[in-house]
């Protein structure tokens, strides 16, 4: 094998597949470039032209290996085969393909918490890195109430759900003393068969620090999601 090839397959990752990878972790966890460049401390331009193929620094790689949250956080700086581009790509497309984005929108109304929760016919609870051991506590609390609201709100009277209302916001309050937010994404799960399919209304909850908390979140396809 010639010098020449070496250094093709086993250099550094070059800028245009650089690219590739950035643009792809960032649409699997549903952010913009705003927000990776927040959570790297790069700025927007700089984003834009690593996405665009024109490199990046050794900092900045190992600021995107950090915020994606690689092992290596040189990864993208020490020499490794690489894969095909053509690969790569399909790779991209298959996310595209069976992965849908939600937009996430914040909740601090205990009330609005309260609704959102009786409207849903299913839910699913997620939660980011960096949160406070408090928090990850308040968001187990916060589980657990909706979880059990879900399937006795209908019996509560207007007063109770008074009630409801103060207790959720004190646990969004707890959560915004941590630093971090709850966020409600709302699909729609297609179930049943093909011929005969029927819809479910889904929350997804998602808590995570204030400092990465994404504008829209990537999830996989149960047959179809949509808002």
């Amino acid at each position: 094998m010639t010098n020449e090839r070496n250094n093709t397959e086993f250099g550094p990752i070059p800028a245009k597949y650089l690219a590739i990878y950035v643009v792809m972790y960032r649409k699997q966890r549903g952010w913009t470039q705003e927000i990776l460049a927040e959570i790297t401390k790069l700025n927007v331009r700089t984003i834009q032209r690593i996405e665009k193929g024109e490199g990046a620094s050794p900092d900045a790689r190992r600021a995107l290996a950090v915020a994606f949250e690689l092992e290596d956080i040189d990864v993208f700086n020490r020499p490794f085969q690489h894969p095909d581009e053509e690969a790569l790509r399909e790779e991209y497309e298959r996310i595209t393909k069976d992965t849908v984005t939600l937009a996430l929108k914040k909740v601090t109304d205990g009330r609005h918490l309260r609704e959102m929760t009786e409207s849903s016919q299913g839910y699913q609870f997620e939660s980011g890195e960096g949160l406070s051991t408090d928090a990850q506590h308040c968001f187990a609390e916060l589980q657990d109430y909706l979880q059990d609201y879900r399937w006795i709100y209908e019996e509560y009277t207007a007063v109770q759900k008074l009630t409801v209302n103060t207790e959720l916001q004190d646990m969004l309050d707890r959560l915004e003393r941590e630093g971090a937010s709850l966020g409600i994404a709302v699909g729609r799960l297609k179930k049943g068969e093909n011929e005969d399919p029927f819809f479910k209304s889904v929350n997804y909850y998602f808590v995570a620090a204030d400092e990465s908390f994404p504008k829209a979140i990537r999830l996989n396809k149960s047959v179809n999601l949509g808002m």
